[in-house]
């Protein structure tokens, strides 16, 4: 179950909101000084999603202190998944992380070096921020569109990656020397905060 326990400094459990069987908690759950708790959840099967892996989310959810739900917000199709982390803004917007799946084809076009796509696909990184009131999303970083590389001299993005720090190496492998890099989930943020 995704259920979230508030505890006290002596272990004891001082409040639930229960959910669902069918749901496994997500990795972030924050109660607000006005007792709302935001929290996050993925269905329990995960055998039909196609972008899977560690700290993978699907849901992002509001409730208040009864547990009645205030608002929810799904991101789980063939193209993008939450997971892990979110922040909370001051004006109640929420900052999540996604990732989102990059083809062979789009790959090949930023300058990745095939022979490092074990399973021929990438899930790069996004970042959005969310108005619940009205869930639209008002902002978007892509680690996408901050691309370098030096393996293909065709590609747009080519250049002397230690020329330009600001940008990612879409050719960094996670197991450098061991072949195919350690799979699709090639940049995995855990975690993020919002610093006025």
């Amino acid at each position: 179950q995704a259920n979230v326990y508030l505890i006290n400094n002596c272990g004891e459990i001082v409040h639930t909101w229960e959910d669902e069987d069918n749901f496994r908690p997500g990795n972030t759950a924050y109660l607000t000084e006005d007792g709302y708790l935001y929290k996050s959840k993925r269905n329990a099967s995960i055998g039909d999603d196609v972008i899977w892996a560690g700290g993978g989310g699907a849901i992002l959810e509001i409730r208040d202190w009864d547990n009645n739900l205030m608002w929810s917000f799904e991101m789980n199709d063939s193209i993008n998944r939450l997971h892990h982390d979110f922040a909370i803004k001051p004006n109640g917007n929420i900052i999540a992380l996604a990732w989102e799946l990059k083809t062979t084809e789009e790959c090949i076009a930023a300058g990745r070096d095939t022979s490092t796509l074990s399973q021929g696909v990438l899930w790069p990184d996004w970042v959005f921020e969310i108005n619940p009131f009205n869930d639209q999303i008002v902002w978007e970083w892509h680690s996408w569109d901050h691309l370098v590389q030096d393996f293909d001299s065709t590609r747009f993005n080519y250049g002397v990656v230690a020329d330009h720090p600001e940008l990612i190496d879409i050719n960094y492998e996670a197991n450098p020397g061991g072949g195919a890099s350690s799979g699709p989930d090639w940049i995995h943020l855990n975690s993020i905060d919002y610093n006025p």
